[in-house]
Parts: structure tokens; C-alpha cells; sequence
């Protein structure tokens, strides 16, 4: 059992976790919502994956989007939830980018979909539930952040 108080403990665990979710979990909703197709069971399924992820040995330092991502699309296989639909990662050269790792997880998932993916900002505001001038001004911010890296 985890003891509180010692390094390595439940806060140390937790805090550590949370911290993952604040830089993945919009990226890692919006990959739910997309595969899905269902943004209740989008959040229903995030919930459960950082559930599950928390259960496991080690901390959310050790965790990074790829591997975040690679956990949740095999869950969903498992589950047998991806409904057909072709399950994509980010390629490892996006990934590992240094402006890419600058960007929030927002700035992120909008960025790829938009420049990489070629989605208009129109459904990935529709996808986000967010007005498309924000969806704009994520976008901008994403590309300021490439600029000075």
C-alpha cells in the first residue's frame, strides 16, 4: 500500500497524474470523441483510462502523449469500442518536436487536426463544443509557439 507521507507516496502519485491529465486530457477527449463518435462515452472512457492508468505502477512522469495515446487506443480495441473506425497515432515525428511539446494539449489536438489532418476549424470546433473564433486563436497561439521554438 502506498504510504502518504514517504517520496514516491499517494499525493506524490496523484499530483503526478494530475498533471498528466491537465497536459493530455483535452488531447486525449478530443482522440475519444473523434474515435467514438459519442462524447458521453468519451468522457465516461477518459475517466476510466486514467482510472486504469492510475492503477498501474509508476507514475504519470513516466508518461508521455505516445504512450498516453498507445494505451488508449489499445483499451479501446479491447473494449471493442473503436466501432470499425481506423484508429490513428500522431507520427513520432510530430511528436518529438520541440514546439510541439511547448504547445498545450488544446493547442495540440487543434493543430494537428487543422494543419495535419486538413480538418476545417468548423467541425473541430463542433468536436471540441467551442466557438470557432477560439478554435482560431488556439490555432494562432499553436503557430506562434512553432515560431519562436
Amino acid at each position: 500500500m502506498l504510504n502518504v507521507i514517504e517520496p514516491g507516496g499517494f499525493l506524490e502519485k496523484a499530483e503526478s497524474f494530475r498533471v498528466l491529465y491537465e497536459r493530455y486530457g483535452g488531447m486525449l477527449l478530443g482522440y475519444l470523441t473523434e474515435t467514438l463518435q459519442d462524447s458521453e462515452i468519451a468522457g465516461e472512457q477518459l475517466a476510466n483510462i486514467f482510472t486504469d492508468l492510475i492503477k498501474q505502477e509508476g507514475s504519470g512522469d513516466s508518461y508521455n502523449w505516445r504512450q498516453l495515446h498507445k494505451f488508449a487506443r489499445e483499451r479501446l480495441v479491447e473494449l471493442g469500442l473503436t466501432g470499425g473506425r481506423k484508429v490513428i497515432t500522431v507520427p513520432e515525428h510530430i511528436t518529438e518536436n520541440k514546439a510541439w511539446r511547448k504547445m498545450t494539449a488544446e493547442q495540440q489536438l487543434v493543430f494537428y487536426d487543422a494543419y495535419h489532418c486538413s480538418r476545417p476549424i468548423a467541425c473541430i470546433a463542433e468536436q471540441l463544443n467551442k466557438p470557432e473564433e477560439y478554435i482560431r486563436k488556439t490555432l494562432v497561439l499553436a503557430f506562434a509557439v512553432i515560431r519562436k521554438s
